[in-house]
């Protein structure tokens, strides 16, 4: 088993003055451990508690913590338990093309372009109706 994580994003966050409070790096951990592809994570939490020795209120403090950070976001409803899903650019478990693409869907979400290559960069700019630049 195996998971990419990203070192700069994370680990600087964790690094800096006041980091994450309390118990979110063991409920992140905890939750890496039980990473499934494309990042959900569907194993109930009470029992990721349970596994690591937390108390569930310690361990929903953290998970509010991750979640208010943009670590960790509700995914979708599965029977009467709501899934979670790591943030891509924090964590991934998946192929490197899925992950291309979950970063992609999260900029363009935000309002973000995605280019791939500086051609096409050149045509979006064009399609948009915005002078092209010599040289470029």
């Amino acid at each position: 088993r195996w998971l990419a994580m990203a070192q700069d994003d994370f680990v600087l966050q964790l690094a800096r003055v006041g980091g994450l409070p309390g118990d979110a790096l063991r409920v992140f951990l905890a939750l890496a451990a039980h990473l499934d592809y494309e990042n959900f994570v569907v194993t109930p939490q009470s029992e990721i508690a349970a596994k690591i020795g937390m108390k569930p209120s310690h361990f929903n403090r953290g998970l509010s913590a991750l979640i208010a950070e943009g670590v960790v976001e509700k995914g979708p409803k599965i029977g009467r338990m709501v899934s979670l899903r790591m943030n891509p650019a924090y964590v991934w478990k998946g192929s490197a093309s899925n992950h291309r693409k979950a970063l992609d869907e999260r900029m363009k979400a935000r309002g973000l372009s995605v280019v791939q290559t500086d051609s096409a960069a050149r045509d979006e700019l064009e399609a948009a109706g915005q002078t092209r630049f010599d040289g470029v």
